[in-house]
C-alpha cells in the first residue's frame, strides 16, 4: 500500500502553471465536493490566482469528506511531474506529443494532467513503475555464462508464461489472483515489473472521525533488472523465496534456462581492492606457480560497466589509483563486477584463465582446474566462507600489517 503524496497541489505556482482549463477538466469529475465547498469555477468569480490559493489550501488539509478517487488523483499526477517520467509520458501516451506541439516547454503539471485525462490506467501503471525502478535495495545474480545471455526472441510469449506461474505461485501463498509480469527495455537494460497481491490485512483506520476496520488485500509491485552490458540480473523483491522464484522464472521464461542466474552469494572480489597485489599470494598453494590479475570490470552506479586491462602487472596498481581518483570525485557505492586472472600451474607450461563475477559465477578455462582454483580462492578470501588470511609474498609485508 503506498503513501498518498499529493504536494505539489498544496504549491501555488504549481497550480498555477496549469492552463486554468485543463485543471477545471481535471477537477470536473468532482464537482459535487467542490461545490460543497463553494470551490467550483462555476461559483467562483475571484481572479485564477486567488481561486487557485484556495484550492491549494482545501487540498493542503484533507478532511474525512475528501473523496478517495480525488486524492487517488492528485497522487497520480503529483508522481508524474519528474523530468524523467514526463519524458517518459510523451513516450507512451498516444497523442500526448500532438496535443504540445505548439508548445515550445509545456509545465509538467500540464503534461502530467493531460496524459491523466487521455489514458488514467497506462498513467498509473507509469506510476507504480517508476516507483519501482527507483528503488535501491537489490540483490544481484550473474549469468553463468561468460558474456552477457540474450533474450528468447518471442519476448511477449516469455512473459505471458512469466505471468501464468507468478500467479499460479502467489495464488498457492494466499496472495490472491492476478499477478502479472509486464517488460520494458532499452538499448542497456531489461526491467521485468511484477505486481502481486498480498495476503489479507485488517487495517484500523477512521471514518467520519470514529475508529473503524478495513478488511484488504494490498497490491504490492517488485522489479527485477537485467544489465545487459554486464549480464547480471538485480532483483527488488521483499522476502527470500519471492527472489528465489522472480530468480527461477525469469531465467526460464526470458533466457530460457530456470538456472541462468545460479543464487548464493559466494564470491567477493574485496581483497583486490583491500590488499592489493598480497591478495593473489599462492604460498600456500603448492600446486601453482604464479596467480596475476589482468583485468578488472568496475561498475560506477549511473554509468557503463568500465574495464581495465593490461598486458603487463600493474592492473591492481592502475586500479587503486583510479579508485582514488574516484573517491576525490565523490563516487561512491564503486562495484567491481568481474575479474580474470592468468594463473600457472607448477605442472604445466602454459597459464590458465579463471574469471570472477560477484556474487556466484566462477569460470574456468579447464573444469579439471576447479579444485585447487577453489582452494585458491578460498584462501585469498575471495570465497566468503571464511575470513581473508595474511600471508607472505616474497617482496612484499604480510597484508594484514
Amino acid at each position: 500500500m503506498h503513501t498518498l503524496n499529493y504536494q505539489r497541489f498544496t504549491n501555488l505556482p504549481f497550480l498555477l502553471s496549469i492552463k486554468p482549463q485543463r485543471l477545471r477538466e481535471f477537477l470536473e469529475p468532482f464537482r459535487d465536493y467542490l461545490s460543497e465547498k463553494q470551490l467550483h469555477p462555476d461559483q467562483n468569480a475571484l481572479p485564477h490566482k486567488d481561486y487557485v490559493q484556495k484550492l491549494s489550501e482545501v487540498f493542503a488539509s484533507p478532511e474525512a469528506d475528501t473523496p478517495s478517487p480525488l486524492l487517488d488523483a492528485l497522487h497520480i499526477v503529483n508522481g508524474l511531474t519528474g523530468r524523467a517520467t514526463v519524458d517518459l509520458l510523451f513516450d507512451q501516451i498516444d497523442g500526448l506529443i500532438d496535443t504540445f506541439q505548439n508548445e515550445d516547454d509545456p509545465f509538467p503539471g500540464d503534461v502530467a494532467i493531460e496524459a491523466f485525462l487521455r489514458d488514467r490506467d497506462r498513467a498509473e501503471r507509469m506510476l507504480s513503475h517508476h516507483s519501482a525502478q527507483s528503488r535501491r535495495a537489490f540483490t544481484s545474480f550473474q549469468s553463468q555464462s561468460s558474456s552477457p545471455p540474450k533474450l528468447m526472441a518471442d519476448l511477449a510469449m516469455g512473459t505471458r508464461a512469466l505471468t501464468r506461474d507468478l500467479d499460479q505461485w502467489f495464488y498457492r501463498r494466499g496472495c490472491g489472483r492476478g499477478a502479472s509480469a509486464q517488460c520494458n527495455q532499452n538499448d542497456g537494460s531489461l526491467y521485468v515489473l511484477v505486481s502481486h497481491g498480498t495476503p489479507m490485512r485488517r487495517l484500523d483506520v477512521l471514518e467520519q472521525g470514529l475508529p473503524d476496520s478495513l478488511i484488504c488485500r494490498p497490491l504490492k509491485h517488485d522489479v527485477a533488472v537485467f544489465d545487459k552490458l554486464i549480464g547480471e540480473l538485480r532483483i527488488n523483491a521483499e522476502t527470500i523465496p519471492q527472489r528465489e522464484i522472480y530468480r527461477r522464472l525469469i531465467g526460464k521464461h526470458l533466457f530460457g534456462n530456470e538456472e541462468m542466474f545460479p543464487p548464493g552469494e559466494k564470491f567477493t572480489l574485496g581483497p583486490l581492492l583491500e590488499y592489493g597485489e598480497a591478495s593473489l599470494s599462492v604460498a600456500m598453494i603448492e600446486e601453482l606457480t604464479s596467480v596475476e590479475c589482468h583485468s578488472v570490470k568496475m561498475l560506477l552506479p549511473g554509468h557503463k560497466p568500465e574495464e581495465l586491462t593490461s598486458r603487463r602487472q600493474d592492473v591492481l596498481e592502475v586500479l587503486e589509483q583510479r579508485m582514488k581518483w574516484l573517491a576525490r570525485q565523490g563516487y561512491e557505492d564503486i562495484r567491481l563486477t568481474e575479474a580474470k586472472f592468468n594463473l600457472l600451474f607448477a605442472s604445466s607450461r602454459r597459464s590458465r584463465v579463471v574469471t570472477i563475477k560477484p556474487p556466484n559465477v566462477a569460470i574456468y578455462s579447464r573444469d579439471g582446474d576447479s579444485e585447487i582454483v577453489e582452494r585458491f580462492l578460498r584462501d585469498r578470501g575471495f570465497i566468503t566462507e571464511q575470513d581473508w588470511q595474511p600471508y607472505a609474498i616474497d617482496g612484499a609485508v604480510l597484508a594484514g600489517s
